[in-house]
């Protein structure tokens, strides 16, 4: 099953982050913001340090609103 971060998405763009000042708060590679932006297949660990970073769930990085 493929996931997309519509979720961090939304979230970058309502709290003003850029993809370089969220590779400087994770401590990530901006290569790895845009693979994980452009829905790429990333290291499950890489979508835990972003959201530990930002304080969000992995439910609230993958989906934009909340499912029923």
């Amino acid at each position: 099953m493929n996931y997309t971060f519509d979720g961090l998405r939304k979230y970058l763009v309502e709290h003003c982050i850029s993809k370089k000042e969220l590779a400087e708060i994770t401590g990530l590679s901006l290569s790895t913001i845009n693979r994980v932006l452009n829905n790429e297949n990333i290291r499950l660990q890489t979508a835990f340090k972003i959201c530990d970073a930002l304080g969000i769930s992995i439910s609230d990085a993958l989906f934009d609103e909340v499912k029923a």
